[in-house]
C-alpha cells in the first residue's frame, strides 16, 4: 500500500511537474537543430546537437535527483519514526503553486518534499504580502527536528491556517 502511494506521487511529479518541462525543452531543441541545419555548416549542427543534449541530459538528471530525495526523505522519516507513508484521507490544498496534499499524518509536495507530522518541530503562518503578478501570498514556514526548514507560499489565508493547524496537532 505505501509503495503504491509513494509511486502515485512520483508519477504526478513526473506527469504534471516535469512533462511540461520536458515537452518544451524538445520543441527548443528541434527548433535549434533544425535552424542549424538550414544553414548547411556542419560545426553549427553539431554545436545544436549537444547543446540539446546537454539541456536534456541536466533536465533528466535534476528530475531524477529530485525524485530520490523524495523517496529517501520518506523512508527516512518511515524509519526514523517507525511508520508507514501512507496518504489516507488526503485532501488537495492547492494544485498549481505549490502543490500540496495533506493526508491524516504527512504532508506532501509530490516530488519535493513529504513531511511526517511527527517530525515537525514547528509551524507559523509569516505576514501576507502581494508577489507580482501572484496576488496575495501567505508565507508558512514549518521547521523540523531534523533542523530543516520548508518555506512554502500559500495563496489561501485557509490553506495556510488549515496547515498550520494540521502541523499543531502533533
Amino acid at each position: 500500500m505505501a509503495e503504491s502511494s509513494k509511486k502515485k506521487y512520483v508519477k504526478k511529479y513526473l506527469l504534471f511537474r516535469s512533462l511540461p518541462y520536458m515537452v518544451l525543452f524538445s520543441c527548443m531543441a528541434v527548433t535549434l537543430i533544425f535552424m542549424a541545419s538550414t544553414n548547411n555548416n556542419k560545426y553549427e549542427f553539431i554545436a545544436a546537437i549537444v547543446i540539446s543534449a546537454v539541456v536534456i541530459i541536466a533536465f533528466f538528471a535534476v528530475t531524477f535527483i529530485n525524485i530520490y530525495r523524495f523517496l529517501s526523505m520518506i523512508k527516512r522519516q518511515e524509519k526514523n519514526h517507525g511508520v508507514a507513508f501512507s496518504d489516507k484521507n488526503s485532501i488537495e490544498l492547492s494544485k498549481f503553486s505549490p502543490w500540496l496534499i495533506l493526508s491524516n499524518a504527512w504532508l506532501i509536495r509530490p516530488g519535493i518534499f513529504a513531511i511526517y507530522i511527527g517530525e515537525i518541530k514547528s509551524a507559523a503562518i509569516g505576514e501576507s504580502y502581494h508577489e507580482y503578478r501572484s496576488g496575495v501570498i501567505y508565507p508558512t514556514k514549518i521547521k523540523t527536528k531534523s533542523g530543516k526548514v520548508f518555506c512554502l507560499k500559500i495563496k489561501s489565508e485557509k490553506n495556510a491556517r488549515l496547515i498550520r493547524k494540521w502541523a499543531r496537532r502533533n
